[in-house]
């Protein structure tokens, strides 16, 4: 799933303007943001008969529109869970509506209500399977057609219907469960809801041929003359729609019919519709390839160019306003993006922005079809690769969050190769995500949420990192091409909630295990830029292979900063490098203090084991029976308003105690008259030997005698011991039966 960084993080839809709601007595639903789209959760008895139950995320509609969305994902629990696209009149809910759908198991339905409180009917079937499927709705007067496409382009009408609406409707996407005490879910993915006539086109500069502009099933056809849209003045046709503050225009061109290797089809903000204005424009040309072109410096300077790679239609392109930050991209399938190039272009607040088509041929036609086009206000996620990686990265939505599939070097030292999920973010801010899964190739393979100055490889950046190993770490690098620094945190396995905050210019990195308590792993000054990019990061560490990272929860926003400072805690004994014979018995000690409340609790840690707390000053827990082998302790500390530190972690070892080589004993004092031989049980530490069978035996024989004690070489016996803690006993046999000596002290293998 694909969410949206908002400056306020209850947003749950990626655009202004959008409203997600519960319609009937139903049990509440929700909604989280998705790639140009939602993710809903909804019960519900049914959209059906003469009353609905459904979560419905809408716009309203004037006049003429269509609403077009591929159901990605359909998590049903009945035959009839109803996913898809819906023009109603009200939010009654026995309003009159259109409802074309995808259900749980009977194929695709058109439905719909014509007169409030009437019976609903159904208008169409068409068979499918599971998703992902394509559906559009479309208004024409008192005409609702509904249709199904298994890629976006080739569409087959499902069913028509005739319901007399306002003039003013409501349009998204619905869902129900139809069950009213369970939880259906669904992606709905690009979603675009367009006014038929809400473009407003005219040619721009003094084109010798004048343009014309059509729509049709939600596609905008742009046939244009023009000399170019270069150098100081332009000439061109333009569909386009106002724009007040940052957004974004996403757009597919299906076609594009040339008078010229440099005809020009693409997305276009603009400050005027004067003909030297500034602009920005990502398009595709004749035959050119890809190109991101823009006139920066002022209304008649020159324009200048960005290659973007080769390509031909139908092809997805984007251009996004942020403050004065313009980034051009393009993508294949409207979900994993390239960036072309970012400019600085200082506009007004209030700008054009839309659809532009050159033929670069005064005296000719081109002609361009554009689909899937919607501006939204904001900004979506974007996902690419950074740093000159040998294998191409990519990025797929999973049911509450991405599958995000990178190789690369690593994140580390002067610069950088991995794949990015970003967005940008101004001023303040945090990321958020839960990593539920990470399918690494190396210990130093990496996985984590970033805060990043630019996206070249070499920029100042923040990075919450889980390693392949393991462990987590906070990561940064505080100078343009400089090297980078590592604070270790504790062992956690995924699942496990990471976050990177910035607050001026403290960024700090954080974990959690249940989203809500956070622990601080690190924190450093860097001096960034008030524009930022915030989002996902995965490496490989190994340049040939990939690595995946599953996400979900992943938001961003101003208000996930953590206001409250978190405690301070340091270990203070034992010492680093400290060695204990075994079997020991060590206290572990802590300093800690909390800069804006009291400490609540100190816990200890060997590892991600829990070895033992205390709540009072000083903090201390005493730990016994400590088998051989190393050991990473840290202590952690946590406030009252749920802040939690990490300390640095100190490395102790616990050592076999030196084995013997020889067993001594006593021998019987009846030896000569009553033993045989002697035979050596060894067994594992909690055995009772009267009881249990010895995991090994060796027969001594009768050694000889000295000073009242016999010696006996078991090198060659304790080498074939198997790890672990042990004692032995000494058992004297003789005819008359047998007699044990009493256990040895534990030792170590």
């Amino acid at each position: 799933m694909c969410l949206v960084l908002a400056a306020n993080a209850a947003a749950q839809t990626p655009a202004s303007g959008w409203t997600s709601a519960d319609i009937g007595a139903v049990a509440p639903g929700w909604t989280e943001a998705a790639s140009n789209g939602f993710a809903v959760h909804a019960a519900g008895a049914d959209v059906w008969n003469r009353s609905d139950q459904f979560r419905f995320v809408y716009r309203p509609l004037t006049g003429d529109g269509v609403v077009i969305a591929r159901v990605g994902r359909l998590d049903y629990v009945q035959a009839w869970t109803k996913a898809g696209l819906m023009i109603r009149e009200s939010l009654s809910p026995d309003s009159k509506h259109s409802f074309v759908l995808l259900s749980g198991t009977q194929g695709l339905a058109l439905q719909g209500r014509r007169a409030t409180g009437d019976l609903a009917s159904l208008v169409g079937m068409a068979p499918w399977g599971a998703a992902p499927v394509w559906l559009k709705l479309e208004r024409q007067g008192s005409t609702l057609t509904g249709s199904y496409s298994s890629d976006g382009v080739t569409w087959y009408a499902i069913g028509r219907d005739t319901i007399a609406m306002n003039a003013t409707v409501y349009i998204g996407v619905a869902l129900t469960s139809s069950a009213p005490a369970a939880y259906a879910a669904a992606d709905f993915i690009n979603v675009f809801a367009t006014e038929s006539s809400d473009w407003v086109s005219t040619d721009i500069g003094p084109v010798a041929l004048a343009g014309d502009t059509s729509t049709l099933s939600g596609n905008v056809s742009i046939k244009a003359a023009g000399s170019d849209i270069w150098g100081s003045s332009d000439e061109f046709r333009f569909a386009y729609r106002p724009l007040s503050g940052d957004g974004s225009i996403v757009a597919r061109v299906v076609g594009l019919t040339a008078a010229d290797p440099w005809a020009k089809a693409g997305v276009m903000i603009r400050e005027s519709l004067a003909a030297n204005s500034r602009h920005a424009l990502m398009a595709l040309t004749g035959s050119q390839g890809l190109a991101f072109q823009r006139r920066a410096a002022g209304a008649g300077s020159a324009t200048t160019h960005t290659y973007a790679g080769g390509s031909t239609a139908p092809v997805w392109l984007r251009l996004e306003r942020r403050g004065s930050l313009v980034t051009a991209s393009y993508s294949s399938d409207g979900l994993n993006w390239a960036i072309s190039g970012t400019d600085t272009i200082s506009m007004s607040a209030n700008v054009f922005i839309g659809m532009a088509l050159t033929s670069h041929s005064a005296g000719a036609y081109a002609t361009a079809e554009f689909a899937n086009a919607a501006i939204v206000a904001g900004s979506s996620w974007t996902s690419v690769d950074v740093g000159a990686v040998s294998l191409a990265g990519s990025t797929s939505t999973t049911p509450g969050g991405y599958s995000v599939k990178a190789s690369g070097l690593d994140v580390w030292d002067a610069s950088d190769q991995f794949r990015f999920v970003h967005q940008q973010l101004v001023g303040d801010g945090a990321i958020v995500a839960r990593v539920e899964s990470f399918a690494s190739v190396d210990l130093w393979s990496k996985a984590g949420v970033m805060i990043r100055e630019s996206l070249a490889s070499n920029a100042k950046h923040a990075f919450m990192l889980l390693s392949g190993s393991g462990s987590l770490a906070f990561q940064r690098r505080t100078a343009t091409g400089g090297g980078s620094a590592h604070t270790g945190g504790p062992q956690r396995a995924a699942p496990v909630w990471l976050k990177v905050q910035r607050q001026g210019s403290t960024l700090t990195g954080l974990y959690s295990t249940d989203g809500v308590n956070w622990a601080t792993v690190g924190t450093d000054t860097i001096a960034m830029g008030s524009t930022v990019y915030a989002g996902l990061a995965v490496t490989s560490h190994v340049a040939s292979s990939y690595a995946t990272a599953e996400f979900t929860n992943v938001t961003a926003g101003q208000s996930l900063v953590t206001n409250n400072q978190p405690p301070l805690v340091s270990l203070t004994t034992p010492a680093a490098g400290a060695t204990f014979a075994f079997p020991a018995t060590i206290t572990v000690t802590a300093t800690a203090s909390d800069p804006d409340g009291s400490v609540a609790v100190v816990e200890f840690y060997a590892g991600a084991t829990l070895i033992g707390s205390d709540s009072s000053s000083p903090y201390s827990v005493t730990w016994s029976g400590m088998a051989a082998g190393t050991y990473s302790m840290t202590a952690v500390a946590r406030d009252q308003a749920g802040g939690m530190t990490v300390s640095s972690d100190r490395v102790i070892s616990v050592t076999s105690v030196a084995q013997s080589s020889v067993v001594v004993f006593t021998p019987s004092s009846n030896q000569s008259t009553a033993v045989s031989n002697y035979v050596l049980d060894v067994f594992p530490v909690g055995a009772n030997p009267n009881s249990s069978t010895p995991v090994a035996a060796l027969n001594l024989g009768l050694p000889a005698t000295q000073n009242g004690e016999c010696r006996v070489d078991i090198s060659a016996f304790l080498a074939t011991l198997p790890t672990g803690s042990y004692f032995a006993t000494v058992t004297a046999v003789g005819p008359a039966g047998s007699a044990r000596s009493a256990p040895s002290n534990q030792f170590a293998r």
